[in-house]
């Protein structure tokens, strides 16, 4: 099968609290393209103390992420309630987290008959993520698996690695998020996804003249 008639994938990626998570949920209301956001559930799993959440906390304390198999698990079973929803593709918040991951997603993907053809960076800066973080546990008294200095070290670790493996293709857009409050930042991600990703007919996308990123200076 070539590259060119795989279903195109989308992938949202940024630090913790860049405005991702809500970016996919507005998308998912908005857009004919399904949308596939990882973070209640695996919230869920966790809270519920499943086997699912035993694994996904295991992995966390000893790696800093879920293990990639509960993330391609839980997409696989998606696609197979639904596979007419997710024929022309579809677009996943947080996940590939690190270059290894990509590999056996990519596998994970041509074996669907699809591949990845776009990721946005949401760019937003430590401090501000941090702020956001701490606002975000006040107003909703959640507290995260991770510590915030932990989230952003890993973040750190993996994410040039995980950019320079798309930029190098012509793979990443960049929405700057430092300084947007979260709403107005997912109005501007969605005219900016609009110009980029456009739904035509049979909901296929279309990838329009993709960035290559500039990680923010630590």
């Amino acid at each position: 099968m070539v590259q060119s008639s795989l279903a195109p994938v989308v992938v949202l990626i940024g630090r913790a609290a860049s405005g991702k998570t809500t970016s996919a949920e507005t998308l998912a209301r908005k857009s004919p393209v399904p949308v596939v956001v990882f973070g209640g559930f695996i919230r869920k799993e966790i809270e519920e103390n499943t086997l699912i959440g035993q694994k996904a906390m295991a992995g966390l304390k000893t790696q800093g992420f879920v293990p990639t198999e509960i993330y391609m698990n839980y997409i696989n079973n998606l696609i197979q309630a639904n596979p007419a929803k997710f024929r022309n593709g579809f677009i996943v918040e947080a996940f590939p987290r690190s270059v290894f991951q990509v590999p056996e997603f990519e596998k994970f993907l041509r074996s669907k008959g699809m591949r990845i053809a776009h990721v946005f960076l949401f760019n937003v800066s430590k401090k501000t993520s941090a702020r956001r973080l701490q606002t975000r546990a006040k107003q909703t008294g959640r507290e995260d698996v991770l510590p915030v200095e932990q989230r952003q070290a890993l973040f750190d670790q993996h994410a040039g690695r995980l950019l320079a493996e798309f930029g190098t293709k012509g793979m990443v857009s960049v929405v700057n998020s430092n300084h947007l409050p979260i709403r107005r930042m997912t109005n501007f991600f969605l005219a900016r996804h609009k110009a980029r990703v456009r739904t035509v007919r049979k909901s296929k996308l279309r990838i329009i003249r993709p960035r290559i990123p500039r990680l923010p200076r630590r």
